[in-house]
């Protein structure tokens, strides 16, 4: 038997704690906190609450462009209630308070943070035919800030005045409820309803009416308002447009467009266009 000394290849335990593994969640993290730089703060024109905004993900816009061309107001409106939902992340923030002016600009501020400034859309000349490419740049909308004193009150006859409001999206959320109800009561047709929508939301705007007994409650039904607006010779109703016109914020709306083939040139509300917004 030799005389070497055998040493044994059995280690014992260690001691040192193992090194743990790398926190999946803290790794997640890590890369997240660097996608804050796509975060925007924007002031909105009516309210003036500044607002934490973000670009559209990819996969919330997949979901807005089967929406898109949509004319149906009530899904176009849900539409943008959601997009809102998905890119505000002031803490909360609830849409439907939101001035309805307010809402076009912060709409017209996401899709410039998500999609860039510009959109082209092919038009069709109305005049001679021609198809052209026409190019929007949303960086040169003005958006005019709410007026810091506004007088609410129209005097419509020596008798008659009323007290006018900014509808909010709550606001226009009962005016579309009644008018889908109406609708489908009186078996209106499209154009039919759109007219009485296009009223309502008109008479929703009329927080009071004050008689010389003073006012009259202030959760007066929208069919009487609408009566008021109905029942009124034609100057008396501009004076309700005049006010609006007056104190109107956001952003104008109105685009020229221009035909590349002849001299045919109109003024067109971006909403009439049927623009792919988010395409």
């Amino acid at each position: 038997m030799s005389g070497k000394k055998v040493v044994s290849k059995v280690q014992k335990p260690s001691l040192k704690p193992k090194p743990v593994a790398e926190d999946v969640t803290q790794r997640q993290k890590s890369f997240k906190d660097y996608l804050n730089v796509f975060e925007f703060d924007y002031k909105l024109p009516g309210s003036g609450e500044i607002l934490k905004i973000k670009p559209i993900t990819i996969g919330a816009l997949k979901g807005f462009l089967t929406l898109d061309g949509e004319v149906d107001p009530v899904k176009v409106t849900g539409m943008f209630d959601d997009l809102f939902s998905e890119v505000v992340l002031t803490p909360d923030f609830d849409p439907s308070k939101m001035y309805v002016y307010d809402r076009y600009a912060l709409l017209l501020e996401i899709r410039k943070i998500t999609k860039g400034e510009k959109n082209q859309f092919e038009m069709t000349c109305p005049e001679c035919k021609g198809q052209s490419i026409q190019t929007i740049d949303f960086s040169k909308i003005v958006s005019k800030k709410r007026k810091p004193d506004i007088n609410h009150f129209v005097e419509l006859t020596e008798h008659l005045s009323v007290k006018l409001r900014f509808l909010t999206r709550e606001l226009e959320m009962e005016v579309y409820e009644t008018s889908a109800h109406v609708k489908e009561e009186e078996q209106l047709s499209e154009a039919q309803a759109n007219t009485e929508l296009s009223l309502m939301l008109e008479a929703q705007s009329i927080e009071e009416i004050i008689t010389p007994e003073g006012p009259q409650k202030l959760d007066f039904p929208l069919f009487d308002k609408k009566y008021l607006l109905e029942n009124i010779p034609q100057p008396l109703y501009e004076k309700l447009n005049k006010w609006h016109e007056d104190n109107h914020f956001g952003p104008d709306l109105s685009v020229e467009i221009k035909c590349s083939h002849c001299d045919f040139k109109m003024s067109e509300d971006i909403t009439d266009l049927n623009l792919n917004f988010f395409s």
